[in-house]
């Protein structure tokens, strides 16, 4: 696996590279990363991913997955400086027989240090994602603060979706709070846009591009991400 150190402020976009990569972050150095993925049916893919945080380092990575294709994602952050925080997003928008598998760990082990982590996404047709995420916080780490959540929304019957969220607690300071939740289409917002006329196809865009708004509000092509789940 490649190290590329971070040694500035810097501003990162990667275009559809699979390719497994440990990013270092120095010391108060503050970085955005944002990483497009587009499975393919054709083709079976992998992605590994270390982010290590030295003191009063900062990270915001946010990873988009779109596509039908089989995927395996597994993201370690680790936060060994204190004051270290970490800001993870991830969002996936599978169709067709689109299947992900997603691991992520959280891993504190100095004090002091933030793990925020939201990886949430839409599923239609066959696809399916399974989920496995890890809290982990050191003897050393208190007064640590991590945030783990993964959420899925479900737009076919056929659609399935596996989440399990874990803590690994050895400290007796922190904050710490994780779920999940799986969801269809709300019947009552539904209706209620079908009452102001809309039919059914722009009523499921409003909801989907909805759902995604809150996660992706920073992305500017979140519309053109959300479009292969909108169907009539």
């Amino acid at each position: 696996m490649m190290v590329i150190k971070v040694a500035h402020n810097d501003e990162l976009f990667i275009n559809n590279t699979l390719l497994d990569r440990h990013y270092h972050l120095d010391e108060n150095v503050h970085a955005r990363m944002l990483h497009e993925v587009k499975t393919s049916a054709d083709n079976d893919s992998s992605l590994s991913l270390i982010f290590t945080l030295a003191q009063e380092s900062e990270l915001s990575y946010t990873i988009l997955i779109t596509g039908d294709g089989n995927c395996t994602l597994d993201i370690i952050v680790e936060m060994q400086g204190p004051q270290a925080k970490a800001t993870i997003k991830g969002a996936y928008a599978l169709y067709n027989n689109g299947n992900v598998t997603i691991t992520t760990v959280q891993r504190h082990t100095m004090p002091h240090t933030t793990s925020e982590l939201r990886i949430n996404g839409a599923l239609c047709d066959n696809a399916q994602v399974y989920y496995q995420g890890l809290i982990h916080i050191a003897p050393i780490a208190q007064n640590s603060v991590a945030l783990q959540e993964n959420k899925t929304l479900l737009l076919s019957s056929a659609a399935k979706a596996v989440s399990v969220p874990s803590l690994e607690v050895l400290a007796n300071q922190v904050h710490c709070a994780h779920g999940s939740a799986m969801a269809s289409l709300d019947a009552e917002s539904m209706n209620y846009l079908f009452s102001r006329g809309i039919i059914e196809k722009d009523s499921k865009r409003i909801l989907i591009e909805g759902f995604f708004a809150q996660y992706l509000n920073e992305y500017t092509n979140f519309k053109e991400f959300c479009a292969p789940l909108i169907k009539g």
